[in-house]
């Protein structure tokens, strides 16, 4: 594996917020992670962020062979529940360093994930965020996962592309780990993360 940290990205953070996981047996079962720190907080910061969900990937890597993973609904909830386990350490965190929390909530961290579970022969994918995976089959590469971005999700929901652009930020993330709700004494109160979900038999060898 390799991360860099972007060639527009380190004007702006020059820190390399990426955060990969990578573990196997035999082929036969692996969990992989690739996650991306949001750069524009200024409570807490991306690296951070990303950290959190590579340690929920290898905590839950740990566990693994106590997890129920026949079923495709069991392989999506074991990853749903690292999102959701690490969302959580984001909230905690921002709770512990700054509650009772009184700014821009835009700007508290946050990170992008994609994360695969290969059991069984087949490939379960869980993403929420901007950052991309791909099929690579055939001699051809196609992107299997869409951004969660304003831009995205407009067009999506039919929304016009010039009437988008006109709102401001549609590059924005409407979706990503670091999804919360504050409650009136200014704590913050974890809320699920939106996620895609995907799931694919892997071709032979």
């Amino acid at each position: 594996a390799e991360t860099h940290i972007g060639i527009a990205k380190r004007h702006v953070m020059p820190v390399n917020q990426d955060a990969i996981f990578a573990a196997s047996v035999d082929g036969d079962l692996a969990l992989l992670l690739v996650s991306d720190g949001v750069s524009t907080a200024d409570y807490g910061s991306g690296d951070i962020a990303s950290e959190f969900i590579r340690a929920e990937a290898f905590r839950a890597w740990r566990q693994i062979h106590d997890a129920r993973l026949e079923s495709t609904e069991q392989r999506v909830d074991f990853l749903r529940q690292i999102i959701a386990r690490a969302n959580q350490s984001i909230v905690d965190y921002i709770n512990e360093q700054y509650a009772p929390f009184s700014g821009d909530p835009s700007r508290i961290m946050a990170a992008t994930a994609v994360l695969c579970l290969v059991a069984f022969g087949r490939a379960t994918f869980i993403s929420t965020g901007d950052s991309p995976a791909f099929l690579v089959r055939d001699g051809k590469i196609e992107r299997i996962n869409r951004d969660h971005s304003v831009l995205t999700l407009s067009l999506v929901a039919g929304a016009g592309l010039d009437e988008i652009l006109d709102s401001g930020w549609p590059e924005a993330l409407a979706a990503c780990v670091g999804t919360f709700a504050i409650d009136d004494t200014g704590r913050l109160q974890a809320t699920p993360v939106d996620i895609d979900a995907l799931e694919f038999t892997l071709a032979p060898n």
